[in-house]
């Protein structure tokens, strides 16, 4: 199963655990990430999940 990327109250960029919804990886527009593994930070859950973020390009993306 792969992780869900959410905007949160603060417009900030998160995958999410794709069973319980958590929060569990901060990321920016320029992140890329190819096949990793992580397990849930949620107390209940703990299941692992994989996450995949292609290269994206956004018009309103802030030069970092």
């Amino acid at each position: 199963m792969l992780g869900r990327i959410q905007f949160d109250e603060n417009e900030e960029e998160w995958v999410t655990c794709p069973y319980c919804g958590k929060k569990n990886l901060k990321i920016n527009s320029k992140t890329v990430i190819h096949n990793l593994s992580l397990k849930c930070k949620g107390s209940n859950c703990k299941k692992e999940f994989n996450v995949c973020i292609p290269e994206r390009s956004w018009s309103n993306a802030e030069e970092m």
